[in-house]
């Protein structure tokens, strides 16, 4: 293989293509009857009909939906403190909407999960993990992973925090200043875009039937999320209504989308060059397989946040 056949086979096979997509796991030898007891116990019911692993429906974990769509408010469990007072900051990114009855539903999910998958791991070794997190919940329904998916999601919004402001070199002083004009919104985004791009921080839940349904539960991040900006952001006596300290963000943004989009012209025409005619590539698809890799999935939500208009739509 010469040089620009290897250019092409790197750009159109992403390692991340080989990721099987596979819903359904098949645990019915783990089915005896020990386990097959412990399920008519959990579900108070004599059937025991083969587990089967499938993908919630969409519409399920829908973003943004509009039935009962209701903002946080005092009257709910949890008040977040919208500390904005201008128009431009007391609206999305710097809130979100949240679906407190799908928000509760995904508690007793979450209660009814066995297994998440906390990094990007084989197909393989997803049904392996989930055969055996499965028996153990079937013998142990307490044995579910709500705390511990709470917990895993926090370590995520501290991670996804510390890489941005390292990224852009945001200075530690002006460190939750930066987070407050960056929003919870887009740090959902961020984490969602990394979830479904890189697959993982998806739950397994146990379902009546000897289901067991694959989701993400959408509004509990959101919750995390809110909640994490409340107690480490809101709590904070800084400058929320700054117009100044927002264009001074967007400023460094910009600057720094400026360098990486020329970076990657440059990249796409030294591919062009060596390109034979009838193995050209698009701008366009160039940037969807490669794009993750050399700007950064995080980074492109950056981008879009303060930048009206970028590359990636």
């Amino acid at each position: 293989m010469d040089e620009i056949d290897q250019i092409l086979s790197d750009i159109e096979n992403p390692d991340l293509d080989n990721i099987s997509e596979t819903d359904e796991i098949d645990v019915e030898d783990l089915l005896g009857d020990e386990a097959g007891t412990a399920i008519g116990n959990l579900e108070k019911s004599d059937e025991k009909k083969p587990l089967k692993i499938e993908s919630a429906p969409a519409d399920d974990y829908k973003l943004n939906r509009k039935p009962e769509q209701i903002k946080i408010s005092d009257k709910d469990q949890f008040h977040f403190t919208v500390k904005g007072t201008k128009s431009w900051n007391t609206k999305e990114p710097y809130i979100i909407d949240l679906d407190f009855t799908l928000f509760e539903n995904e508690k007793k999910d979450l209660n009814a999960s066995f297994y998440f998958t906390e990094k990007t791991i084989t197909a393989e070794m997803i049904n392996l993990n989930v055969k055996k997190m499965l028996i153990n919940f079937i013998r142990k329904p307490s044995l579910n992973v709500s705390n511990e998916y709470d917990a895993f999601i926090y370590k995520i919004i501290i991670d996804e925090i510390e890489n941005i402001k390292k990224y852009f070199n945001i200075e530690e002083s002006k460190k939750q200043l930066f987070i407050y004009h960056l929003g919870p919104l887009s740090l959902f985004k961020i984490i969602m875009v990394r979830f479904e791009t890189q697959k993982f921080g998806f739950c397994y839940k146990y379902s009546k039937g000897n289901m067991a349904v694959k989701f993400y539960p959408h509004e509990f991040i959101k919750m995390k999320i809110l909640i994490w900006f409340e107690q480490n952001i809101n709590a904070l006596d800084i400058s929320f209504d700054s117009i100044q300290a927002y264009e001074e963000f967007k400023d460094i943004i910009e600057k720094r989308y400026s360098i990486e989009l020329k970076n990657f012209n440059a990249r796409y025409n030294d591919i062009i060059s060596r390109m034979p005619p009838e193995k050209t590539i698009s701008r366009e698809k160039l940037l969807k397989i490669k794009g993750a890799d050399w700007f950064g999935l995080s980074n492109m939500v950056v981008y879009k946040r303060f930048i009206e208009r970028t590359i990636f739509g």
